[in-house]
């Protein structure tokens, strides 16, 4: 046209294959076809959908912007390939406020790090799993299946089980379980009791009977 733009009524088509096209189906939604198939969408309202028409799949609607990705058969599958030297990384946060990121370094170590102030860009890793499995929070070298690295100055708990019974309440929700060679069989248990007098106030240690399914009411010894 005279203002140098192409117009297109429809859409573009590929000369000599004409399933493959880039298509305007609505005002202002792009969309591209191979096979005679949608493989991609662009909204009016600029989300991105890549085999599904809306990507707002749970219809959660407001201000969101949101991208899907949806497989007609099999596993979806989103591919970060990385160049072998620095890992690959998903980041999180607004334009100025870096929050978080889920990192895969080069020695396929997994590793959580999030904006302890909240603000600029700067990351501490919180959370690592080491390619052999190991766990480590607020450490980067765990050395057992999971390490918890503190100080002797904290002033909060390392762990915290908010599960206990009343004073008189026995049942199998026990705190600790300790079972043998990966299974839960010829279990141990740590259960305690809490209540607001000075009375049947306990931790109470189970110790198995011998016999392989056991839990804290059944075939368990108390100590």
């Amino acid at each position: 046209t005279g203002d140098g733009n192409l117009d297109i009524a429809d859409g573009i088509r590929h000369y000599g294959d004409t399933n493959t096209s880039i298509s305007f189906p609505a005002a202002d939604t792009i969309t591209a076809e191979t096979g005679g198939t949608e493989r991609l969408r662009i909204t009016s309202d600029g989300d991105v959908g890549i085999g599904v028409a809306d990507p707002d799949v749970y219809s959660l609607g407001g201000n969101n912007r949101y991208a899907a990705i949806k497989a007609s058969a099999g596993y979806t599958v989103l591919n970060l390939v990385d160049s072998n030297n620095s890992g690959s990384y998903l980041q999180f946060g607004n334009s100025s406020v870096r929050r978080g990121s889920l990192h895969f370094l080069s020695n396929s170590d997994f590793v959580i790090a999030s904006n302890t102030s909240n603000s600029g860009t700067t990351l501490t890793e919180r959370l690592r799993i080491k390619s052999a499995g190991r766990i480590g929070i607020e450490t980067d070298d765990p050395t057992e299946r999971l390490t918890v690295h503190g100080t002797n100055n904290d002033t909060t708990p390392i762990l915290g089980l908010r599960s206990g019974n009343s004073q008189t309440t026995i049942n199998n929700g026990a705190q600790i379980a300790f079972g043998f060679n990966g299974t839960n069989h010829y279990q141990h248990f740590i259960h305690t009791r809490h209540n607001a007098s000075n009375n049947n106030n306990a931790i109470d240690f189970y110790v198995c009977d011998g016999t392989q399914a056991n839990s804290v009411t059944s075939v368990s010894y108390t100590h």
